[in-house]
């Protein structure tokens, strides 16, 4: 799977929209995706699995993000309550300002934002 920050920032924001604090794993798919949980796609589940492993978002149950796989590579969810931390607002901010996403998008995310950071700070103080 191609990374796509596209779709990473099209998730977060999704997270930032929702009207509470917190989103269900299952409601957060249907509004990105626009598939219900039984069909949703390998990129859906792939890069919601990258933002948490870069800590951009956390659940109630620490390390559980309600994605796992069956011996049978079967894709088994549980409808886990996901919200945005810190580093995914922050994470957001860089993606949503054009200059710096260009020059980010073809890094790993947690190389994006040491570099993301930098760049802004940059651009802001000219």
């Amino acid at each position: 799977m191609k990374l796509d920050y596209d779709y990473l920032k099209k998730i977060l924001i999704t997270m930032e929209e929702n009207p509470e604090h917190q989103i269900y794993f299952y409601d957060l798919v249907q509004k990105v995706s626009g598939k219900g949980i039984y069909d949703v796609d390998d990129k859906t589940i792939g890069h919601i699995r990258i933002l948490y492993d870069n800590k951009c978002f956390d659940t109630l149950k620490k390390g559980q993000i309600g994605i796992s796989y069956n011996l049978n590579k079967v894709l088994v969810t549980v409808n886990t309550l996901y919200r945005l931390t810190a580093k995914g607002y922050e994470f957001l901010d860089l993606l949503r300002n054009d200059s710096v996403f260009n020059k980010i998008k073809s890094f790993s995310i947690a190389t994006a934002l040491e570099i993301g950071k930098d760049i802004l700070i940059k651009t802001i103080t000219g």
